[in-house]
């Protein structure tokens, strides 16, 4: 079964400067330039972000300790009646297919205008780093104030460590996004290769990491695996396997789900697909092949279903707050435990009777709070800084490495961590100066 890969006639790219030269593509071909949104990818988006809401919100355990103190712990995870709610519940793979289709359309049209790669590297970063490195420093001198006022600084540790938890994803998500017009040239030049040597070095790093038993080899694959599912994006928004029958497209996710089974079945690897997420695993890698075929299958009744105005209207006023939900949605828990907690209000043991009895009106709860909130955080994110020309290229790398570090540290080392917040926010300011042109230092085109 091929993939439906074809050259774009009539067209040519000179690399990564944007020059696009000969007659238009049309959306589906290997250079098609994408005029408005993908309602479909808006939604699925949507979706695997309140689940990412709600396996977070499940996850927070908080009830009395016998000193009279907040005792918190992990609910459900590790628990082996949870591994196979993780196989609907862990959709990031997902996420990242979905962000590779919208990124690729977004970088193309960059370049079809004539854009720089840094102007795009620098656009996305600025948009993504802005309200996080904001969040991070309120959140941060909220707890450091609320230490200085008498909270136990290992709960206000424990609370920063569990806010910052998330951030792994947008750490890599920087990293990603920043290397998407180098990707996408490989993808137009050699999109097979590509997605062959990616996974290669998938399977290598995983089994380099069983056969010596050094976890920390693993996480080379943060590089690897989320680059692997962004491709598959670039493969989506290009239209591969496009022709293929549903019988077909069913047996590709069958054999992706079969080849989960047999690799958690040998035991080097967990059944639990969180616990396959860090570091990611080989399985983790084709449950973003699952959600490929997933997505294909799909797509085509989501945009008949979703191209009508009612649909596009409540679209057009979700995905704004798309980064607000993800960064503020631990906070918002955070202090909904707080609340609860000096008011008095009762927090079940988790896996209790009354724990699970609390979980729906728990969740109703969270949700209310987040969507309510999210209108007014979302103004965070229209802080926007003067559009960047073309960076020399050792600037648009460095703005790159800066706004990975910006976040890695916090994530490392918590929110509760003043120091950590003071760095993270520093170098994030650092990679934001990195993405400003000095006027008439370098030319755009």
């Amino acid at each position: 079964m091929a993939l439906d890969i074809a050259p774009i006639p009539g067209r040519r790219h000179s690399g990564l400067t944007g020059r696009t030269h000969g007659s238009a593509a049309t959306v589906g071909t290997g250079s098609s330039v994408a005029t408005k949104r993908d309602g479909a990818i808006d939604a699925v988006r949507t979706v695997c972000l309140l689940g990412v809401v709600v396996l977070h919100a499940l996850m927070v355990g908080a009830s009395p300790a016998a000193d009279g103190t907040l005792a918190t712990s992990v609910a459900m995870h590790g628990n082996a009646w949870f591994a196979p709610m993780t196989w609907v519940l862990q959709v990031m793979p997902m996420f990242f297919i979905a962000g590779g289709f919208a990124s690729l359309a977004q970088w193309r049209r960059v370049r079809d205008r004539g854009g720089h790669w840094s102007q795009y590297a620098a656009s996305r970063i600025g948009r993504l780093l802005i309200p996080a490195a904001i969040m991070i420093f309120a959140v941060g001198m909220v707890i450091a104030i609320a230490v200085a006022s008498g909270l136990s600084p290992d709960l206000a540790a424990e609370a920063g460590y569990r806010i910052g938890q998330p951030l792994w994803f947008l750490a890599v998500y920087l990293g990603v996004s920043g290397l998407v017009p180098a990707m996408a040239h490989l993808h137009e030049t050699a999109p097979v290769l590509t997605l062959a040597s990616l996974a290669a070095g998938i399977v290598a790093v995983d089994i380099t990491r069983i056969v010596s038993g050094i976890e920390g080899i693993g996480f080379l694959n943060l590089a690897f695996a989320w680059l692997f599912a962004q491709q598959l994006g670039f493969a989506l928004q290009d239209g591969w396997a496009s022709a293929w029958s549903r019988r077909s497209l069913l047996a590709g996710l069958g054999g992706a789900v079969g080849g989960i089974a047999l690799l958690v079945s040998l035991g080097p690897w967990s059944a639990d697909l969180i616990t396959n997420l860090n570091p990611p695993t080989i399985v983790l890698t084709l449950l973003a092949v699952a959600h490929w075929f997933l997505l294909r299958l799909i797509k085509p009744a989501l945009d008949r279903r979703l191209a009508g105005p009612r649909a596009t209207r409540l679209l057009s006023a979700a995905n704004p707050l798309a980064m607000t939900v993800y960064l503020w949605h631990m906070p918002i828990v955070m202090v909904l435990v707080g609340g609860m907690w000096a008011a008095g209000l009762p927090l079940p043991e988790p896996h209790s009777g009354a724990w699970w009895a609390t979980r729906l009106p728990w969740l109703l709860t969270v949700i209310v709070l987040v969507v309510a909130a999210a209108p007014a955080l979302s103004r965070i994110e229209r802080i926007r800084l003067p559009a960047a020309g073309r960076l020399p290229a050792w600037r648009a790398a460095a703005m790159v490495a800066l706004s990975v570090t910006a976040v890695a540290v916090v994530l490392l080392a918590g929110l509760g961590d003043l120091a950590a917040v003071l760095i993270g926010t520093g170098c994030a300011a650092l990679a934001i100066a990195c993405s400003l042109r000095t006027p008439g230092a370098y030319p755009d085109a």
